[in-house]
């Protein structure tokens, strides 16, 4: 039931729910129109759903309708609630909603830490994306050294198949349509992920087509949408810009996606072929320091928002 209870935490989520109670089958662009986000955020948050079997879906022609499913809040129900219990389960559910009307704690009223109940902090999982496919590039040292130097709770994955993916086509990434094996593998590390570092230099004034090529594959299935994500900025002396460019035109299309820049973690710690060592890792202190401090930025806001109230 875990799937159910991470589905039913998101008030966006509940209210698309509220939405087909009150009609079912509509269709995404029906749903779009209720919600105040973008067409790959809704669609995002379908899919949770879909997945959790709180909604299913059937094609009309080009149209894809979506329909409540109401069998798991009822196994809910169910295992916890009796025809015996449930005199006192609407009492405390009455009791519940008149204490939580009530005004706000003053400032400097303490309140219970989540850490104090849960000393065990979960695993982040982070991916790292280099936008260069070069043997030997300083971007690829840079996110080794981040994996190398991030907190014992945060696993980190590296990508390894950017240049490997298709040539993005809208053709090829119809919804409800298999897309590649791929770019499948692909969503599946990014959809995993509870956070993305790239570190990516400037090709041409702009993005290095791979990346870009990426980041397009993302758009169908809303995979960066609402994810935390941040930026390294190695880009050396050599560069003419540092990078300025690569970097204006990542926050435009991750701004485009609905991703959540993460601006404390994005830095410009320029790295030069003499600070890498022989293992492949960035050896010059300042830069490790600025590396480490972007993972620690990037998991504590995942921490965060892990806190914030539903």
């Amino acid at each position: 039931m875990d799937p159910v209870f991470r589905a039913l935490a998101d008030d966006t989520r509940r209210g698309l729910l509220d939405e087909l109670f009150q009609r079912d089958g509509q269709t995404l662009t029906e749903l779009e129109q209720r919600v105040p986000m973008t067409r790959f955020g809704v669609m995002k948050h379908l899919k949770v759903l879909e997945q959790a079997g709180l909604i299913t879906s059937r094609r009309r022609g080009r149209e894809k309708l979506h329909f409540l499913n109401p069998v798991p809040i009822r196994l809910i129900y169910d295992r916890w609630v009796s025809k015996y219990a449930e005199p006192w389960v609407t009492s405390l559910s009455g009791l519940k909603a008149d204490l939580e009307a009530a005004p706000e704690p003053a400032a400097g009223v303490a309140r219970a830490s989540r850490d104090g109940f849960y000393p065990d902090r979960p695993v982040i999982r982070m991916l790292l994306i280099s936008g260069s496919s070069r043997d030997g590039s300083t971007d690829a040292a840079v996110l080794r050294t981040a994996a190398a130097l991030a907190p014992a709770d945060v696993e980190t994955v590296s990508d390894a198949g950017i240049g490997e993916l298709p040539l993005f086509n809208p053709d090829d990434d119809r919804e409800g349509a298999p897309v590649d094996e791929r770019v499948a593998a692909m969503r599946t590390a990014m959809a995993s992920a509870d956070a993305v570092i790239v570190c990516t230099p400037e090709y041409a004034g702009a993005l290095p087509a791979a990346l870009k090529n990426l980041l397009e594959w993302t758009i169908g299935d809303a995979g960066t949408y609402a994810k935390p994500i941040a930026w390294i900025n190695a880009a050396g002396p050599a560069a003419p810009s540092g990078a300025a460019d690569a970097h204006d035109s990542l926050r435009k299309v991750l701004g485009y996606a609905g991703a959540d820049i993460v601006e404390s973690a994005c830095l410009c710690a320029p790295v030069t072929r003499e600070m890498v060592g022989a293992d492949g890792l960035v050896h010059d202190d300042a830069a490790r320091g600025q590396i480490a401090a972007s993972v620690a930025a990037l998991a504590d806001h995942v921490r965060a928002s892990a806190t914030k109230p539903v």
